[in-house]
């Protein structure tokens, strides 16, 4: 769709230019002339399709499929999860495995490590 004045920078009508339009003649140079008359021949008929002749016998139906069984309930449902054994409160609980030895606690010798050995310094003497 066209926005109002979307040509109004074009000058005039678009038809009006130079060469726009072929020059036509006018109404009134044109002959009058009389209609053909029309032509009353029928047409020809064309042979028409023979439709196919039905047999006596008509087309055996397809055999339905057999439907399967329906499944029961015991079937449908999925089989029990197989849950440990409930611990009953009459039960002994089972003794703590013993804890494991723990080792040595280092001295405090044992930590710090041995002194580097340090390069003799030079001396400067004095001449």
């Amino acid at each position: 769709m066209l926005w109002p004045g979307a040509f109004s920078e074009l000058p005039g009508p678009l038809l009006s230019w130079p060469g726009a339009l072929p020059d036509l003649p006018e109404l009134s140079d044109i002959p009058d002339e009389e209609p053909p008359e029309p032509i009353d021949e029928p047409l020809p008929l064309l042979p028409a399709e023979e439709p196919p002749v039905p047999t006596d016998e008509p087309e055996p139906l397809p055999e339905p499929a057999e439907e399967p069984p329906v499944p029961t309930v015991d079937e449908l449902l999925p089989p029990p999860a197989e849950e440990p054994p409930v611990p009953s409160v009459e039960d002994e609980p089972e003794p703590l495995p013993d804890p494991a030895e723990e080792p040595p606690v280092p001295t405090v010798d044992e930590l710090v490590p041995p002194p580097a050995e340090e390069p003799p310094v030079p001396t400067v003497e004095d001449d």
